[in-house]
């Protein structure tokens, strides 16, 4: 599913959207894969009682749907994730449908990275989500560039 046949193929400004529904079996999932057990996320009548008055998202699940959409449909398989900055401006329900809006912003061919603005929305086209990641790719001989001589 590799969008670029080699890291020179990737051009600052190459966009992608990638929209996906926020269930509550995949939520469940994750809270119990990363242990977020707090209860905004599971418990309903918690949340009630809170300004968001119903169970939201997880933050770090939110997140990985663009870093996925990435590695997925742009840079490939066998990527590293380097760095992430998020800043969560308002909250994703059960039930929201997200929409990760991504742009290259940087390469950089000796660290063979990619560095991709991540603007997410929710259906109403609302922002959710205002980032930064960066993605070390496969290099061109098929080996991870993180394998390097100097070991970094």
């Amino acid at each position: 599913m590799r969008a670029y046949g080699s890291f020179s193929d990737i051009k600052i400004g190459d966009r992608l959207r990638y929209a996906k529904t926020m269930t509550e079996a995949e939520t469940y999932l994750g809270v119990g894969l990363i242990g977020a057990l707090n209860p905004v996320h599971i418990d309903e009548e918690y949340c009630k009682k809170t300004r968001f008055k119903r169970r939201l998202g997880v933050g770090l699940l939110v997140n990985a749907l663009a870093v996925s959409a990435a590695e997925n449909f742009l840079v490939g398989p066998g990527t590293q994730l380097v760095s992430l900055d998020a800043k969560f401006v308002a909250p994703v329900y059960f039930g929201d449908t997200v929409t990760a809006e991504l742009e290259v912003i940087g390469t950089d061919s000796e660290e063979q990275t990619v560095t991709f603005k991540n603007t997410m929305t929710n259906q109403d086209g609302n922002p959710v989500l205002l980032g930064e990641f960066k993605l070390r790719v496969r290099g061109e001989s098929g080996d991870q560039h993180s394998q390097r001589q100097d070991g970094a």
